[in-house]
């Protein structure tokens, strides 16, 4: 049975575009990305990349968007009735605007979260696509902390899983939204790929 792992990593995150470099977010060594390997909560790209590796030693590497997010699901894409976005009969621009991120219920309750694609003087079109789907992202950074996890460690991550809940976003892959998907890893850790855009 493969042991659990308590792995911190210090990294930059580019996507690559056009061959050139296009910063999304860091983790730096003072406020690195946490978590435990095993959960599948991480690419699984990612975190094939990352196991191996010992304190100290440095990565960089490259996720295909097939590795990583998936490509561009159209049918993640949905145009509602621009009247749903509206407040006392007056459209709510205050928090839809382009490209804004909001968060939005299904029939079951479950929340997701959408970025808005178009807005036109009927319709309002969301993309519920991963943020990340359909780009080829640069991982470069260097391990802070890579040892057994203790089971104490297991414990609180498990119970951390819980307590956050969902951080809204659709599946990797490209796949269809579902409740399982947008999991944060961690409270209060290092804001990394795998907290708000892992499964």
């Amino acid at each position: 049975m493969t042991e659990n792992k308590y792995i911190a990593v210090a990294y930059k995150l580019c996507s690559i575009e056009d061959e050139r470099l296009m910063p999304i977010e860091e983790a730096t060594i003072e406020n690195p990305f946490v978590f435990i390997s095993g959960f599948g909560l991480t690419l699984g790209e990612f975190e094939k990349n990352i196991l191996p590796l010992e304190k100290g030693e440095k990565f960089d590497f490259v996720l295909q968007p097939e590795q990583a997010y998936g490509m561009i699901n159209e049918d993640n894409i949905f145009e509602l009735d621009r009247e749903l976005f509206c407040i006392d009969g007056k459209f709510d621009s205050k928090n839809i605007y382009l490209d804004a991120i909001i968060p939005m219920r299904d029939e079951d309750g479950q929340v997701y979260r959408a970025r808005v694609d178009n807005i036109s003087d009927d319709k309002v079109r969301l993309d519920f696509n991963h943020p990340l789907a359909g780009k080829t992202l640069n991982f470069i950074g260097s391990v802070v902390e890579s040892r057994i996890a203790t089971n104490e460690e297991i414990e609180k991550f498990i119970n951390d899983i819980d307590d956050d809940g969902c951080c809204g976003g659709c599946g990797d892959n490209g796949k269809d939204c579902n409740k399982n998907d947008g999991r944060c890893c961690k409270k209060g850790g290092g804001k990394g790929h795998g907290c708000c855009h892992g499964r």
